[in-house]
């Protein structure tokens, strides 16, 4: 106890110093001028508390791009403990928690508890909700002599406690992807509204001049409905997090240590470990090697968000159940559903069972001969349209289960730009394995 009470009493002395040498000079604001000592605050009480927890600390654009000022975490597991933001200081006023409620709920959807301080008021938020108050001591701040609390060193024990590292069920999972991906719409909706000249700093800039050469690339060689800057942004982090959502099935060998998934998942699009299962992804592995820049950037928007999202994913546990080939159509429809559940209801996103479209497909190759008893079928190329194909299951069936002659022609439609990237993806995969060949194979957006 008498080490925490140096501390903290070593803080508030060099938390005073600071912020009398900032107004005294003028060269910092109040926000920033405690930072330093804010930080080797938490730094000394993190360590004390137990020496594997790291902090990631980078107060000028967290916040700005999504994250807050400070992660920690576990060295070992790569659990996250939580968040620490921080806020104006004012040793006369305390902390007014509702100026940043939106702020701090937007936090909060990444799972972990979150600190709003001002370096002496400090208010928890649990993902349940609920928030409490300690400060290290009274407002106004008598200087000379000032009322500590012990009460922080609980409140930091408890802030420390248990890592963010869970067994969930698969709907969960999808969920917590899905929520993700909304968020990065949102700012990738924001950076597309930005001209080059708007940009903050050259890190902004960078990001804004990849996203819109992607985008014009998109819109003009792909898919016109990409020229929307909501579509194009919708596909983008739909990409991105639906992409994770499939490297991590393939990243989860038993007994895998969380910091060896997450390199695994950053390396996953590129390692030739991978590389078959990312080939089958070949639209998704183009659009991250595409972004690659600004998805290893730990200053960019969309690099902080997909660190977040993979060190998320690197401490949940699957079941062995999960740890299989994903069903692409099935796990996507389930994703679409919690991402966009208009969409899925207003274009009829729904998944058919792989074992309806094959028994479908076996159906449709038994009874043509004596449904076409004149047109000797079963000598015959034949063509298949699929109008809706959405990810591609029943013209995956088609190609699994018909009988198909060669000058046979597939041809698929689907309105919307992620599905359709399935779906091309996954009828090449299964074209390739096919003996004979297919003199068309066609699939278009509408």
């Amino acid at each position: 106890m008498e080490q925490l009470n140096k501390i903290l009493a070593e803080y508030i002395k060099r938390l005073g110093n600071d912020y009398k040498t900032a107004i005294a000079t003028g060269n910092a604001t109040p926000e920033l001028s405690f930072r330093p000592a804010l930080d080797d605050f938490l730094m000394q009480m993190s360590g004390f508390i137990d020496h594997k927890i790291e902090r990631i600390f980078e107060p000028r654009q967290q916040g700005k791009y999504g994250r807050p000022d400070w992660l920690f975490s576990n060295k070992e597991t790569m659990g996250i403990y939580g968040y620490v933001e921080a806020k104006g200081f004012n040793p006369n006023v305390s902390l007014n928690p509702v100026d940043y409620e939106g702020q701090v709920k937007r936090y909060l959807y990444l799972g972990n508890p979150v600190i709003l301080t001002d370096g002496i008021d400090f208010i928890v938020y649990n993902p349940n909700k609920s928030s409490a108050l300690t400060s290290i001591c009274t407002k106004p701040i008598n200087w000379n002599a000032p009322e500590l609390n012990s009460d922080i060193f609980p409140m930091f024990k408890n802030f420390f406690k248990e890592e963010g590292f869970r067994t969930i069920s698969e709907k969960q999972l999808v969920a917590e992807l899905s929520k993700r991906a909304k968020h990065l719409c949102e700012d990738l909706e924001g950076i597309l509204d930005l001209n080059e000249d708007e940009a903050e700093n050259e890190t902004e800039r960078k990001t804004i001049i990849s996203l819109k050469h992607l985008w014009d690339v998109a819109a003009k060689s792909h898919d016109k409905s990409l020229a929307d800057n909501h579509t194009f942004a919708g596909f983008v982090a739909q990409i991105l997090a639906f992409g994770l959502l499939y490297a991590h099935r393939y990243v989860n060998e038993k007994n895998i240590k969380p910091t060896d998934k997450y390199q695994k998942l950053q390396v996953f699009w590129n390692s030739p470990s991978f590389n078959p299962q990312a080939l089958r992804l070949q639209p998704f592995k183009t659009l991250v090697n595409a972004l690659a820049d600004e998805l290893n950037s730990p200053f960019s928007k969309i690099g902080i968000w997909y660190d977040n999202t993979r060190r998320m994913l690197s401490c949940i546990r699957l079941s062995e159940h999960q740890i299989t080939t994903p069903n692409f159509h099935e796990l996507y429809e389930s994703f679409l559903a919690a991402y966009d559940g208009k969409t899925r209801n207003d274009f009829g996103a729904w998944y058919t069972p792989m074992p309806l479209a094959e028994y479908t497909a076996k159906f449709v190759d038994a009874i043509l001969p004596s449904v076409l008893p004149g047109e000797n079928a079963r000598d015959k190329a034949i063509k298949v349209v699929d109008p809706c194909c959405g990810t591609g299951t029943f013209i995956e069936a088609v190609l699994n289960k018909m009988t198909l002659l060669e000058g046979s022609q597939i041809i698929g439609f689907e309105i919307l730009p992620v599905p359709y990237a399935l779906a091309k993806t996954i009828v090449f995969l299964c074209w390739t394995l096919l003996t004979i060949q297919i003199s068309k194979l066609f699939l278009q957006t509408r």
